[in-house]
Formats: C-alpha cells, structure tokens, sequence
C-alpha cells in the first residue's frame, strides 16, 4: 500500500505520516524500486493505534512508551499498569485500544470504575 492509500484508509494526513516516520512512532516501510514507500499491515495497524491514542489526547511521548511496552508482549502488564494512572474509563479505553491492536493483556489489571457522587448527595454529606 502506498502513502497515499495509507492515508486515506487511517484518515491521516501524508504529512504526519512522514513526521511519525521522522520521529521513530512508525517504522520506516520499505521502498520499491521506484522508491515509493510500501506499507503493510504492520504499519496500517500501528497507524489506527496511535490516532486511537491521540484521540484520547495522549502525547508523544506516552504513545511512544506504550508502543515500547506493546513491543514486549511477554512481559508483564505492571509497567503499563504503572504507565497509565489516569482515569478507569480512560484506561479501559487504553486497554481497548491495544487489545483491538492484538496486544495481550492477560495480565493487566483494570481498575473498577469510582463511583460518581451527584452534587446533592456531596452537599448532603458536609
């Protein structure tokens, strides 16, 4: 698959591609003879996982080191447990994400989601 197809099937601009290339985020696909770029599913897949992360308004950096523990599937989740003490919904969400991307979690405990407490029952228990 080409770039421009790539980008059309993930809905990521060629120009981000080749940033995320630029950056390490996605690894660099091979070339044909014409030097266009060949993209295979690999590279479709990793694409969809890092959009999913950037919907979730991660940074670079944490999807970096996700990417890093993704590439580890026979480690323990404890460092992803470790990585992500954000929200339960939001973590979830992450868990998802990578499971969808085939990424085994068999191990990764998922916190329960806090109950929320209305506003009246705060104000009730002051």
């Amino acid at each position: 698959m080409k770039i421009g197809e790539i980008s059309k099937t993930t809905g990521i601009p060629v120009e981000t591609i080749r940033y995320y290339e630029k950056i390490g985020l996605v690894p660099a696909p091979d070339r044909l003879a014409s030097g266009y770029r060949q993209y295979r599913q690999s590279h479709l897949d990793r694409l969809l996982f890092i959009k999913r992360c950037r919907n979730l308004d991660m940074a670079q950096d944490e999807i970096r080191e996700l990417i890093r523990l993704a590439d580890q599937p026979d480690s323990d989740c404890s460092e992803v447990d470790a990585f992500w003490p954000g929200t339960s919904a939001m973590y979830a969400s992450v868990c998802r994400s990578l499971k969808a991307w085939k990424i085994p979690l068999n191990n990764c405990s998922m916190p329960a989601p806090k109950p929320v407490q209305s506003a009246s029952a705060a104000s009730s228990a002051d």
